[in-house]
């Protein structure tokens, strides 16, 4: 299963790009205990070996914040869309796609300068 990460270009001109990477604990295991193996293809892309159904894997993304993007960052649209691709075990070359239902896609606003969270000032350490 491949994770890319893909910056919207409102994201992209609001962080240090050199900084955008996924961050992979060592011995990560699956939510149900299961060891999983994590390959970092890119900074914004990996692949999960293998993830039962009815499991899942948490990990995250890190990006470091320029300090003059504080308007960016109270409308960020954070949008996720799972997408994957297998072959039948007795024919590897026949990959499909993961058919697409109705929780493949999950999105939210995030609001990093809110007026209830720690003001502008104290999120660029100014």
């Amino acid at each position: 299963m491949k994770v890319s990460d893909l910056l919207t270009p409102d994201l992209e001109q609001a962080v240090k790009l050199s900084s955008a990477s996924f961050s992979i604990p060592e011995d990560i295991r699956t939510n149900l205990g299961n060891p999983v193996t994590i390959t970092k293809d890119k900074d914004t892309e990996l692949t999960i070996h293998q993830l039962e159904s009815g499991d899942s894997v948490d990990f995250d993304f890190v990006l470091t914040i320029k300090t003059d993007a504080i308007p960016v960052l109270t409308s960020l649209q954070n949008i996720v869309t799972v997408t994957g691709d297998y072959a039948l075990p007795h024919d590897p070359e026949s990959i499909k796609p993961v058919p697409a239902d109705e929780d493949d896609e999950d999105e939210d606003k995030i609001n990093i300068a809110s007026p209830g969270s720690p003001s502008p000032s104290w999120l660029t350490g100014q």
